[in-house]
């Protein structure tokens, strides 16, 4: 018997900037594989720019998810 994977649909909605939330929901919504943390940092970088939100690069950083093998300190 062979048993078919289901994907969850992903909605992004860690960043207060909605922006962010749609644009990384849209892009990564069929991935199976999610991105790296420097993907989702320079991904994050372009929506800034193109949406041209006031954010420093500390803000950028924050917006990242940390990946699950980092703890807070080790950024």
């Amino acid at each position: 018997m062979v048993l078919g994977i289901s994907y969850e649909k992903l909605d992004f909605v860690d960043s207060e900037y909605n922006d962010i939330n749609r644009a990384i929901s849209k892009k990564y919504k069929n991935n199976k594989k999610f991105p790296s943390y420097i993907e989702m940092e320079e991904f994050i970088k372009k929506i800034v720019a193109e949406h041209n939100l006031d954010l420093s690069e500390a803000a950028i950083k924050s917006e990242s998810p940390i990946p699950c093998s980092q703890s807070q300190e080790e950024i």
